[in-house]
């Protein structure tokens, strides 16, 4: 069985779309529809072609995805272990074929035989049927270092490899010989493309230029040369157009007439990355593309002049993202930034994405003129976000890397505000090195409070982007301002600093008032602001919670190995879940100041954030282009949370993979069985019925159960019906049916040869007991039982069964007093105690007559009892009032202190 968490386990992955890898497109004949085979990671995509929404997800591969294409049952992907899996048409695993060593680069299907080379030029040709290897071939990377492969259109048994030397070679698989060998053009083959002409192919070159040659006669029908260096992707259009595609290392498209042997039209910055893939659609005029920036894209080719527009597409962030938080009171929103300087918003239910915009500076000029490298601002490192004020103005606000320039965003309107909160000190020469390092937004939404590495703290208007304060007299702190959080009551904000102190400042007037030193530097601040706690991550790897109200530590925290990267507060503010470089994630428990769970992860986490109903934990990570959502078991089920010891040993998780955007039920196997598993080995801790014989002991019964015993009178009147039930005129038959009186069939009387008996019961057919089972049992002196009865009745029950303890509505006399000393009974063992009160007091209420009856043995019992009622109420009297004594002093001594 998968290692697994405590508290949380793998769900799915949010933001990947490509992995820059090539991808190709299926016709599903059952379906009637396209679909898009897209590898990502570990697994690959199936999305259909008209919105490029996720239909499904394969199976996990051991290692990451290298190449996979297209055939015919069968479809085939590998790995960079070396393994080839077969597929079928959608994505179920047919077979697993091992052989290879190395890394597979490229592969070729040539009917029932797959060709593969891996990157160390080891060619081999399987016999998919058989799973077997039955060809085996070794290039010299110094004389032909591969490069290319594909199979040419009507050659029976032929691939055609081009190299980095420029050369090409035609190779019979079957003789295994080389038939031929062309010399090429002076430049590494980067990519071959058939055309739908037989013999003819398109190779693209490494310096540019394209050529359209034709194999059987090794001659050189055109060339063309696109001036954006580097051939990537090749495909000619099947819509009765002799149009060629190309993509190039910088992300252009180009459209070439093959006519009139010239570009058409371009398509320019089509993907900020190079183009690795570049489908064309059968029959139709549109194009799919993907590269390296997480991006897929759908381009439609309708304009006038037949140049393309795009149609859809499907992105992510395009470079990792460094911080993630939730975004309002449902818990389904996510807001992320990065290192691609985007902030996006992402719904865990759907998967989808969408962006907020880029930031750059001087929004209407790249409008205008379009987005260059020297516009665009840096990476996003940090931001916050407050929902009180965003229908008015800007909700969000981030600092980016080494700049003292703070981007505001409006969510609602998903764009970035053209003004910027910058202060004019960091004009100055002197100061012009000045950055931004931590920022937070008031409860309000009115005011952004940011910090530097120069010690300043500055004070904004979200609504105005105007400076009203600068905290301290000239500096707020001597070294770099690490983090800062500001109470719900806009009273209080709280600065750390390089140097370990807290500082606290009136958030009106900019005044000092409490100072706190701690043992290391500040490395970053979060807060819970329902609760008013605060935790801050230190440099030497240790965590502390305060108190933005009393100014005080409450807890200290140990554990992590490495610099801690984000922290997280649970919506109770029970739990502190901390990420550290040491790949770690750990939960604390906040009361008891334990480590509750810890798990190991592939990549370190740069950011987590926990949803405000406690579902769901996402995290991004390092090198890691998704957000990533964890499921949170206790929220589903029970889960046993006792503080870890020394010597435990986390376990390592893999990070969670896609999922449908329309998915389906979640696989019992990824959670909630696996958890059932892991609980069983977990000693649950059953608390006894009674901790210690000297604590009283009370039930977590309904009040209704005990309470209202005494008024059980004043209940039926209230409830009593205005109009009186209407008796039938006349019945069949009566049952008798008398609530806890048991009947005994009299066949005795029966005599051989009678007439059968009317099926109508008669009162002389029955021998009736007097006492109900409650009576019995006590009569018996059975008291747990007789007990048990009574917690599971209602009030009307209890009222039923204590009534007919008189002895003239069928009880005894002996049923009473072992009724008093049941009550007794738990009194002197300290259980049950309310229960005990609304027992006795509705047993006086039923039977005065009886508890003055001049009987030696009544009168003992009821001394006994009242002694014993006496001591225990006594006791539990005391405890209270020193328990309200302690508490008040308590109080009043914060009180003191606090002032």
């Amino acid at each position: 069985m998968a290692p697994q968490s405590k508290l949380f386990c793998p769900f799915k992955a949010v933001g990947l779309v490509v992995a820059g890898k090539p991808f190709f497109l299926r016709y599903l004949n059952e379906q009637r529809h396209y679909i898009l085979k897209v590898p990502v990671g570990n697994a690959f995509h199936i999305y259909n072609t008209s919105k490029l929404q996720l239909l499904s997800v394969s199976e996990l591969h051991l290692s990451a995805i290298s190449c996979m294409v297209k055939g015919s049952p069968h479809d085939f992907t590998a790995t960079k272990d070396g393994t080839i899996y077969c597929w079928s048409a959608y994505y179920n695993l047919v077979k697993k074929l091992e052989a290879h060593k190395h890394e597979v680069q490229f592969m070729a299907v040539i009917g029932r035989n797959l060709v593969s080379v891996d990157v160390e030029n080891n060619l081999k040709v399987w016999d998919v049927v058989e799973g077997s290897v039955y060809l085996e071939m070794d290039f010299n990377s110094n004389a032909f270092d591969i490069t290319a492969m594909v199979h040419p259109p009507t050659y029976l048994n032929k691939v055609l490899i081009g190299s980095r030397q420029g050369s090409l070679r035609l190779i019979n698989l079957k003789s295994s010989k080389v038939i031929y060998e062309f010399d090429g053009w002076n430049s590494a083959v980067t990519v071959i493309q058939p055309s739908h002409a037989i013999d003819v192919v398109a190779i693209g070159l490494d310096d540019g230029r394209i050529i359209i040659h034709n194999l059987k006669f090794d001659k050189t029908i055109m060339t063309l040369k696109q001036d954006w260096g580097k051939v990537t992707a090749l495909n000619f259009r099947s819509d009765n157009n002799a149009i060629l595609l190309s993509g190039s290392a910088v992300g252009h498209i180009g459209l070439w007439d093959l006519e009139e042997k010239c570009l058409k039209s371009t398509i320019e910055k089509a993907h900020d990355g190079p183009i690795v893939s570049l489908i064309c659609a059968e029959g139709e005029p549109l194009a799919y593309t993907s590269s390296s920036d997480n991006v897929i894209k759908t381009w439609i080719f309708d304009m006038p002049d037949g140049g393309g527009r795009l149609h859809n597409h499907r992105d992510g962030h395009s470079e990792p993202p460094l911080r993630v938080r939730f975004h309002g009171s449902q818990g389904d929103v996510m807001i992320s930034g990065g290192e691609d300087s985007q902030l996006r918003s992402s719904v865990v239910s759907t998967s989808r994405t969408r962006s907020l915009g880029l930031a750059c500076y001087n929004r209407a000029m790249v409008k205008k003129s379009g987005l260059k490298a020297s516009k665009k601002m840096p990476p996003i490192i940090n931001f916050t976000s407050e929902l009180t004020r965003e229908e008015g103005w800007d909700s969000i606000a981030a600092i980016h890397l080494n700049s003292s320039t703070v981007s505001t965003w409006s969510y609602k309107k998903s764009r970035m505000n053209e003004q910027y909160l910058s202060h004019k000190r960091f004009k100055d020469s002197i100061l012009k090195n000045g950055m931004a390092t931590c920022i937070d937004i008031s409860a309000c939404g009115n005011f952004v409070f940011i910090g530097y590495n120069t010690g300043h703290i500055d004070k904004f208007n979200l609504q105005s982007q105007t400076h009203r304060l600068t905290y301290g007299e000239e500096v707020s702190h001597y070294t770099a301002v690490r983090g800062l959080v500001s109470d719900s009551l806009n009273h209080w904000l709280v600065s750390g600093s390089q140097m370990g102190i807290l500082q606290w400042w009136t958030m009106r007037k900019g005044e000092k008032d409490k100072s706190l030193k701690l043992e290391a530097g500040v490395c970053s601040m979060t807060l819970h602001r329902e609760s008013g706690l605060f935790a801050v991550s230190l440099d030497d790897w240790s965590l502390i919670v305060a108190d933005i109200d009393t100014k005080s530590v409450v807890r200290e925290l140990y554990g992590h190995h490495n610099q801690i990267t984000d922290m997280a507060f649970s919506a109770d503010s029970k739990w502190l879940i901390s990420s550290s470089m040491d790949c770690t994630i750990r939960t604390w428990d906040l009361p008891t100041g334990s480590c509750i769970d810890n798990f190991v992860v592939p990549s370190p986490a740069t950011s987590i954030s926990l949803s405000p109903v406690d579902d769901y934990l996402v995290s991004t990570h390092v090198n890691e282009l998704g957000i990533f959502v964890w499921v949170n078991r206790s929220f589903l089920s029970y889960v046993s949370l006792q503080p870890l010891k020394e010597d435990y040993c986390p376990p390592t998780l893999t990070l969670p993979s896609s999922a449908p955007d329309t998915a389906p039920q979640e696989d019992s196997d990824s959670g909630d069985s696996d958890g059932e598993e892991d609980d069983e080995n977990v000693e649950e801790y059953k608390s006894p019925s009674q901790l210690s014989e000297d604590f009283i002991t009370v039930d977590n019964m309904p009040t209704s159960r005990w309470l209202t015993l005494n008024k059980i009178d004043q209940i039926r009147k209230r409830n009593k019906a205005v109009q009186a039930l209407k008796v039938p005129k006349s019945a069949p038959f009566f049952l008798e049916s008398i609530g806890g009186i048991e009947g005994k069939r009299n066949d005795a009387e029966k005599a051989e040869g009678d007439e059968p008996k009317s099926r109508i019961s008669t009162r002389r057919d029955f021998v009736l007991e007097t006492l109900s089972l409650f009576g019995i049992l006590l009569k018996k002196r059975q008291h747990d039982a007789a007990l048990e009865m009574l917690l599971k009745m209602g009030p009307s029950n209890i009222d039923l069964e204590i009534r007919n303890l008189d002895p003239d509505l069928g009880g005894s006399r002996e049923a009473m007093l072992q009724f008093l000393n049941m009550l007794k009974d738990l009194l002197k063992n300290h259980l049950h105690f309310e229960v005990a009160q609304g027992y006795l007091s509705l047993f006086m209420k039923r039977h005065p007559d009886f508890l003055h009856t001049p009987d030696n043995e009544v009168e003992q019992v009821c001394k006994e009892l009242a002694d014993m009622h006496h001591k225990s109420w006594h006791v539990f009297r005391q405890d209270v009032n020193l328990s309200l004594s302690l508490l008040s002093y308590f109080k009043n001594s914060a009180v003191i202190n606090y002032s």
